[in-house]
């Protein structure tokens, strides 16, 4: 970011409109030092103006010694450097030019060299311990926690003179306690053409974990395997070996159509909801920082403070908006992996977040609607009431006492009971008595019944105008039931504080309408995803605040692989993380030799195994030693150079079972007999060439083309190739 700014222009005080001026240049730079509030000794890098003149560069020096003063007890000396020598002067764009690199080398921690720098100008004399010039690549660590910083100068003709300085950007997640490098847990993803081949791929990948890091390790399983049908994934934990015997295998569906459902309050949440996403993964942080921003830093550090023992979370005001961020954030890494949905729904509260990330409601107007909410339950004075979750169908239970009504349908057999808490007493010591399960809810007030009557009247009367566009993602009412079209009225939402959820309608109308198998739970708990199992859909909760947040992340994206869907790197892991060499994919080995004929007769004293086709013919002393165990003889009385083949009728008929398997193989036939015509089962040049190949492997006799399309069967192939060996052997 850019953290100060000087500027000013000189041209009165000079006598020539080109000449520069060194305390105007002096000048913007302690106004920009002063406006970041810094000094000198926080500047780690200059980039200079850096006219390449005779005159133009002694005076920047000059002025940057004069606005600097004497500067003591630097570590290093501030590195100086111009982009001009790399690409020449740019007229107006020198300044922004000068931006840019800067910006670059912070982002990359390396501050680059001058270029083509060979000498100093004989007018500049530079302070060794303030300054030097960088005529090397050097790497730029920072010191702690403190940020990158820098100053850019650029003068123009006519006076003009201005100075930033530019500081590295850090999140919040900075200044919070960081998690040791390779402590984190990472997702080992594995895929095989069958089940059995997932261990032996898993168990090849495990020993380069110390010498790669799980990270790494990750990455490359991710982004240089293809994913095929069997997949599984596995969660590495620093110091853990996994267990193999207990891993589960999954058949990815053949398509998978996912839905968004965002939770409800449901429960009181954890003061540590969120910090180990904000920590690990930027598309989460960026998020929060935004809404963080948008509120201001008054309402930033009340609703989402950076320390957990800050966090107020029995306050609606503040529980509620907290809510919404980390559904919010939770929605953007989920985007992030690529892992989006076809339609978008949210349970009470919710639904809030639900239409922001689908565009109905813009995050700021989403940001006062549920801080408004929060603050219009807080305005409810007297008895708040609470909520009871009925295992029972609606028809079912113990009829409601005066007071009490049903406050959503969460399933045919699951609702939720609202009203003062006397009354709700009263009505599940019935339900016990009728056998009807219960189950109270941590909530604050009875929501969505006649007892929040205030907050609906307060949010009228208070709230903004809200904003939206058009909602590029289906969202599904739990109001209505149904397909939401607008949700720009506020009228909308206090219906929506006071009626009845009907979220087991607008599930069943989403699933219907969009053919959903999977839904994504958005939210810091579980809750949802129980009822969404109900409705014969797989749901895969984020998070369940029953243990560490990251690793329930991990164990959600490892179920959706295994159903289907394959994340996207860039979001999972940061820029340190890179791809590593591993073992190659098992391949189930086979034995592809073609058999012999059980008919064949074994040639005396073959000292082959049974059944194998052998290697290339050898020729010793003149005679074909076939690897088919064609007869051989040669005659007494005769030298090497008079030695015959002899083919019998056996030879022959082996030959021939030899060229009919040739055809079984290369044209893929289940059977062949001697006469198939080549061309009438789908023989092209290219299954030609591989029938001489194999006949040249195994006989050593070379068939042209034009005598392989001449003799277009097994039995014509037979006949030249047994003509050939007769003739090879007779010329010699």
């Amino acid at each position: 970011m850019i953290a100060g700014v000087g500027i000013n222009n000189d041209g009165l005080s000079k006598q020539d409109f080109m000449a520069p001026g060194v305390e105007g240049q002096a000048r913007a730079i302690r106004m920009a030092l002063a406006q970041a509030e810094l000094k000198p000794d926080d500047i780690d890098y200059l980039e200079l103006h850096g006219t390449g003149t005779r005159l133009g560069d002694p005076v920047e020096l000059s002025a940057l010694k004069l606005a600097w003063g004497e500067v003591r007890d630097r570590k290093h000396p501030c590195r100086l450097g111009s982009v001009k020598a790399n690409i020449g002067h740019l007229n107006a764009c020198a300044g922004l030019a000068g931006l840019v690199k800067v910006i670059l080398a912070i982002r990359h921690h390396t501050i680059p060299p001058m270029a083509n720098f060979r000498s100093l100008n004989p007018y500049i004399e530079l302070d060794n311990r303030a300054f030097e010039i960088n005529t090397a690549q050097l790497p730029w660590p920072r010191e702690g926690n403190s940020p990158h910083r820098a100053g850019i100068s650029s003068f123009g003709f006519g006076g003009t003179n201005v100075h930033l300085v530019v500081e590295e950007h850090l999140s919040a997640a900075a200044s919070m306690p960081q998690q040791k490098q390779g402590i984190d847990p990472e997702i080992l993803f594995a895929s095989a053409a069958s089940p059995e081949q997932i261990k032996p791929l898993i168990e090849s990948w495990l020993p380069y974990r110390q010498a790669h890091g799980d990270a790494n390790i990750s990455l490359t399983s991710l982004i240089t395997r293809e994913h095929l049908r069997y997949r599984t994934a596995l969660v590495l934990r620093a110091g853990e070996t996994p267990d193999l015997n207990a891993l589960t295998v999954s058949r990815s569906a053949d398509e998978t159509r996912v839905g968004w459902v965002f939770g409800g309050q449901g429960e009181m949440l954890s003061p540590e909801m969120g910090r180990q996403l904000y920590r690990r993964y930027a598309p989460f942080r960026d998020a929060v920082d935004e809404c963080r921003m948008l509120l201001g830093d008054e309402q930033a550090c009340l609703i989402w403070p950076l320390h957990d023992n800050d966090w107020s979370l029995h306050r609606p005001a503040v529980l509620q908006p907290a809510l919404f961020i980390y559904q919010y954030a939770l929605a953007q890494l989920w985007r992030a992996v690529g892992l989006m949905p076809e339609c978008v729904l949210g349970h009470s509260i919710g639904e809030i977040a639900a239409v922001c990330v689908a565009g109905g409601l813009t995050l700021d107007s989403a940001l006062q609607l549920v801080r408004l909410r929060g603050l219009a339950f807080e305005s409810i004075d007297g008895e708040q009431g609470s909520m009871l979750v009925v295992f029972s169908e609606l028809d079912s239970m113990p009829s409601l006492e005066q007071g009490l009504v049903v406050a959503a349908h969460n399933a045919t057999d699951v609702q939720v009971v609202a009203g003062a808490q006397a009354a709700l007493d009263a009505f599940m010591q019935r339900c016990q008595e009728a056998g009807v399960g219960t189950y109270p809810l941590n909530v604050t007030h009875a929501f969505h019944s006649p007892m929040v009557r205030k907050a609906a009247d307060y949010l009228v009367q208070r709230a903004p105008r809200l904003r939206g566009e058009k909602l590029t993602i289906p969202v599904y009412s739990t109001l209505s039931g149904q397909r939401l079209e607008d949700a720009t009225d506020i009228a909308y939402w206090a219906r929506h504080l006071l009626s009845p959820t009907l979220f087991s309608e607008a599930l069943a109308a989403a699933t219907a309408a969009h053919h959903l198998t999977m839904a994504i739970e958005i939210s810091p708990h579980s809750l949802v995803s129980g009822l969404v199992r109900k409705s014969q859909l797989l749901a895969i909760p984020s998070c369940s605040q029953a243990r560490s947040e990251h690793l329930d992340f991990l164990e959600a994206l490892a179920s959706a692989y295994g159903n289907g869907l394959v994340p996207e790197a860039t979001a999972l892991f940061p820029e340190s993380v890179s791809k590593v060499v591993l073992p190659g994919y098992p391949f189930r080995k086979h034995s592809l030799w073609i058999n012999r004929p059980s008919n064949a007769k074994q040639t005396q004293g073959e000292n082959r195994a049974p059944g194998a086709i052998g290697p290339t013919p050898e020729r010793a002393g003149g005679a074909v030693t076939a690897a088919t165990g064609l007869s051989q003889a040669a005659p007494n009385g005769l030298d090497e150079q008079e030695e015959v083949l002899e083919l019998n009728e056996d030879d022959s008929a082996q030959l021939l079972a030899l060229f009919v398997s040739y055809w079984e193989t290369y044209l893929g036939l289940p059977s062949a007999v001697p006469d198939d015509d080549f061309f009438s089962y789908g023989g092209t040049s290219l299954t030609a060439i591989q029938i001489q190949e194999a006949v040249k492997r195994d006989l050593g006799v070379s068939i042209s083309m034009s005598e392989f399309m001449g003799s277009r069967t097994p039995r014509k192939l037979n006949e030249i190739v047994c003509e050939r060996l007769m003739g090879e052997t007779t010329d010699e």
